[in-house]
């Protein structure tokens, strides 16, 4: 009669087993994980690093290291692709939406950073430190406004920021990601200097002074270029605006028919 072998694990299988039974690490065969079975169980039991010397990480992709860290961030000293990183992600650990709640915004647990109030951006941000801490190493280079914006939130350095590349929507992202809370007042009066206010079209003019409507960004707004559809999106969230459209657009505010969409036309 033959002998029943028994099967060894693979090290994915170890690792499942692990996140069910963490008790079973004294048995467990460590030299059968590889960097899959590594990740697998790092992202649920971040505990179990310290018995790993990280070689296998180097079979990860920059894409594995931003799911390891959306989870994990307190390994982000462990993370060495930093500058490979876009923003799919840092969209990815999280940087371009929240997931938690907000009495603001009651049934929505997902919105964006400045969105939030205080109470809420500290919670989001505390476990986040270790990533906040490494974002001076991406390549700024390769992002978008909204990114490039995000980062210089964290890391004060305009100079870091590759504006000779932005289009209009760069820019409109950019200025509104930027803008909130916390940043110091030389660094706002500093983001006017080198913006190509030229590049903005209509809609995104009409998009930013929805959202900020300061005197500021009114003051190099060229309202030639808004057009019906942007002034119906400016009007809906800024109705203060309504003598403005009228005086360049020659219509009454009451003939723009913001119900139907459709303009009645200037009498």
């Amino acid at each position: 009669m033959k002998e029943n072998k028994t099967v060894p694990r693979t090290g994915i299988e170890w690792a499942k087993l692990l996140c069910e039974r963490s008790g079973a690490a004294d048995e467990c065969d460590w030299m059968s994980f590889d960097g899959k079975a590594w990740h697998y169980l790092l992202c649920r039991r971040p505990g179990f690093a310290a018995r790993w010397d990280w070689s296998s990480a180097a079979e990860w992709s920059k894409e594995d290291w931003a799911a390891l860290l959306s989870r994990q961030p307190q390994l982000a000293e462990k993370c060495d692709r930093w500058e490979e990183f876009d923003g799919g992600d840092l969209e990815t650990m999280g940087f371009e939406g929240m997931n938690v709640r907000d009495p603001a915004h009651p049934g929505k647990t997902s919105f964006s950073l400045e969105e939030a109030n205080e109470k809420t951006r500290r919670k989001w941000m505390q476990p986040r430190r270790p990533l906040l801490k490494k974002l001076e190493l991406v390549d700024a280079g390769k992002q978008g406004g909204a990114v490039q914006a995000m980062i210089l939130n964290w890391n004060h350095d305009l100079s870091r920021c590759r504006f000779n590349h932005f289009t209009g929507r760069d820019w409109r992202d950019f200025l509104l990601h930027f803008w909130m809370r916390g940043v110091p007042g030389f660094v706002l009066n500093a983001v006017f200097m080198p913006c190509k206010w030229s590049l903005l079209d209509g809609k995104d003019w009409s998009e930013l002074l929805s959202k900020k409507p300061r005197i500021e960004f009114q003051h190099f707004c060229d309202w030639k270029k808004l057009g019906i559809d942007d002034w119906r999106t400016l009007l809906r969230s800024q109705p203060e605006f309504k003598d403005r459209f009228e005086s360049c657009m020659g219509m009454k505010y009451e003939d723009l028919n913001m119900e139907n969409n459709i303009p009645r036309g200037p009498r």
